[in-house]
């Protein structure tokens, strides 16, 4: 094993390849880096210009779509819920059958079997 001069640096440096300001982006088992230059847009455009906002008209239609397609949904929803309910009744009716036809099949057993014990 080589003996390290006490100057050197614990691991191998490459010079140049971190240099200047870098944005670290980390996820699972992922570390990107991506250097400032790189996210800047392009030249023709200065990062202070104000982008042109839409005209009010603009807004005004955006948020009448938003509020009919509200209105859609709050009607589906409540056809669904109704839904729901018819459904849960159904089942709530089926499992009550289901509990009788039980106990009578029950009964049944019960008396054929106290039949047999009397033998």
């Amino acid at each position: 094993m080589e003996k390290r001069k006490r100057g050197e640096p614990p691991h191998w440096v490459m010079p140049g390849v971190f240099s200047g300001h870098v944005i670290v982006e980390e996820a699972v088992e992922r570390v990107t880096s991506v250097k400032l230059p790189e996210l800047l847009p392009f030249e023709g455009q200065a990062p202070n210009e104000q982008v042109k906002q839409p005209e009010e008209s603009t807004w005004k239609e955006r948020i009448e779509q938003l509020e009919a397609q509200v209105a859609e949904l709050k009607q589906s929803l409540a056809a669904w819920e109704e839904r729901f309910k018819a459904l849960e009744a159904e089942q709530k009716r089926d499992c009550e059958y289901l509990y009788q036809v039980v106990l009578s099949l029950k009964k049944e057993w019960e008396k054929e079997r106290d039949e047999h014990r009397d033998h």
